[in-house]
């Protein structure tokens, strides 16, 4: 019985070996159904160096294909930009890389999972001469049927799968125990805060036990894992920006003292709902649009601090425009008064008021931007000015404080706030608008405060039906024409895959898009700042050196 503990909770340990050589570790190397946590495979070169390699290009990790006699490749490492590449998508998988190494970690293998996995080194001789390098290993797959084996099967099958109780193992002699806590199933989007915390705690200890617990994980169904310990290190996470509040846990050595793992962030999202794991338990989280009872305390809360400190004005609008970003689908007529004054005492300019019009080419106004609403009853931005106005904004990127990371439904209906300066229209609108008459598109960018556009003689988007998509036409400007191999391609999101690559282009460059068979050539709606140079998003014709740009800014005009 002693024997089966380690695969419970192993935690591994990759040991260099002597001198410098490319080298491949699997663990464990026997994986057996509900008993083996994760198995680990790491790819690394040792001291930097392999043997016959003067210069190392790159270093891939694949594994063995039985029906094609031949190794698929999973995961490349550009050696000399750090670029990473991943062929195979996994579920939950985690990976990490660095100089010369690259990990991939996969909970709760199966027996497809026991395979034979290959590192690869290519690179050159002194002389210049092409050549690679390669290690194998091989991971076994095996079936134990013992007491405690069935047990946590049974217990894998039962819907309860927050906590262990005593009396559900009263038929084994039990050792261990492992409890998952939430401080609610239940958060409010945006402004309650989630912790969650696991305990592991070993109270009929073996002397003759050789193994203890080395590292604790909790993981998201589709997030990956929040955070994770390993013993005599600190807790890390995967938790982004302002969100994170609390980490903490402990690797006990001490047979009496319990170890633990807990993490508090705040601000979530709907992506961050769902099923969260450790081990062998699971946790089921819901996050819930907040009423409008809920935003006006957050405001009173607000407003109380404004008036104890003045300086903190900048500060709580920026609050409540955070909060106000994914209620833009509410019926926000209906705010009492008093949030009204609020929101108008902090925001200095003002929407000016026009009656219902056809098009924003019906509208005249000294301002650059004016928010109108038409005779269909849609709310728009219209751009006045540029090239003689008339432009209907369907998205606009100033400074990232809106999340573009959204699903299909949210890109269908549109999100943001005008307040904020940062929206998407929602394809159904754009659908909607242009499905009666002929348009263009034009794309204002900025980078480097330098203004560039790119406009297409033609703009159209097909209905949700045809997956929104594109066609657009001949194009003309100066910021380089990095849309049009986007033409005819179909929009994605997280949560619907219709690119044609073997991943989720959406997931990997976090924003939806039209994106193609290579992902994407420009990705307006991708995360803030995903340029290694800088603040933005993505325009690559630009510049080939830097690709952010500022400021983007999407817009049609009927012909």
């Amino acid at each position: 019985m002693a024997r089966l503990f380690p695969r419970l909770v192993l935690c591994v340990f990759i040991v260099p070996l002597a001198g410098s050589e490319l080298v491949i570790n699997v663990q464990p190397n026997v994986i057996s159904p509900e008993i083996t946590p994760q198995l680990v495979i790491n790819c690394s070169i040792t001291n930097n160096q392999v043997q016959h390699l003067d210069v190392i290009r790159s270093l891939t990790l694949s594994r063995y294909n039985e029906t094609i006699k031949w190794f698929d490749e999973l995961i490349a490492l550009d050696s000399l930009t750090q670029n990473l590449k991943q062929f195979v998508r996994f579920k939950y998988s985690q990976i990490s890389f660095g100089n010369w190494y690259i990990t991939l970690t996969l909970p709760n293998p199966t027996q497809f999972d026991a395979r034979i996995y290959r590192c690869n080194a290519d690179g050159a001789t002194s002389e210049g001469t092409n050549i690679s390098s390669y290690a194998k290993k091989a991971v076994e797959y095996e079936t134990n049927s013992t007491a405690l084996i069935e047990e946590i099967r049974r217990i894998k099958k039962d819907e309860n799968k927050c906590s262990l109780k005593k009396d559900d193992l009263s038929d084994i002699k039990q050792r261990w125990r492992v409890y998952f806590s939430e401080s609610s199933k239940t958060i409010k989007e945006r402004i309650e805060p989630l912790t969650l915390k696991c305990t592991f705690q070993i109270f009929t200890p073996d002397e003759n036990e050789t193994s203890r617990l080395q590292s604790l994980y909790i993981l998201h169904e589709t997030n990956g894992v929040v955070a994770n310990i390993n013993k005599d290190q600190a807790v890390i996470t995967t938790i982004q920006g302002g969100n994170f509040e609390n980490a903490q846990g402990e690797i006990s050595g001490n047979k009496s003292k319990e170890s633990y793992l807990q993490v508090t962030w705040s601000n979530l999202k709907h992506s961050d709902a769902g099923k969260y794991f450790l081990l062998n338990e699971m946790i089921t989280i819901e996050v819930v649009s907040p009423t409008l009872d809920d935003l006006m305390e957050v405001v009173q809360k607000l407003v109380t601090q404004v008036d104890e400190n003045k300086e903190s004005l900048k500060d709580v609008k920026q609050n409540i425009q955070v909060i106000k970003v994914d209620l833009n689908t509410k019926e926000q007529n209906n705010l009492s008064t008093s949030f009204m004054q609020v929101n108008t005492h902090i925001n200095k300019g003002r929407t000016m008021s026009y009656p219902p019009r056809k098009s924003c080419r019906d509208v005249n106004s000294t301002d650059e931007r004016v928010v109108v609403t038409l005779t269909s009853g849609l709310n728009v931005m219209c751009d006045t000015k540029t090239d003689g106005g008339g432009w209907i904004i369907f998205q606009r990127r100033i400074n990232g404080s809106v999340d573009f990371y959204r699903g299909w439904k949210e890109y269908r209906d549109g999100f943001g706030d005008y307040n904020i300066g940062e929206f998407y229209l929602g394809n159904e609108n754009i659908f909607n608008l242009i499905s009666t008459g002929q348009y263009n598109l034009r794309i204002d960018l900025k980078y480097k405060n330098n203004a560039f556009f790119a406009q297409y003689s033609s703009f159209k988007i097909l209905s949700e039906k045809e997956k929104y998509k594109l066609n657009i036409g001949n194009y003309s400007g100066n910021a380089g024409d990095s849309f049009s191999k986007h033409n005819n391609s179909l929009f994605t999101t997280f949560d619907r895959d219709n690119d044609e690559n073997s991943y989720n282009c959406a997931v990997k460059y976090t924003g939806a898009w039209w994106y193609h068979s290579g992902c994407h050539s420009c990705n307006l709606n991708g995360k803030w700042g995903s340029s290694d140079y800088g603040k933005g998003v993505n325009w690559y014709t630009i510049s080939t050196f830097d690709l952010s740009v500022s400021f983007a800014e999407m817009k049609i005009r009927e012909i």
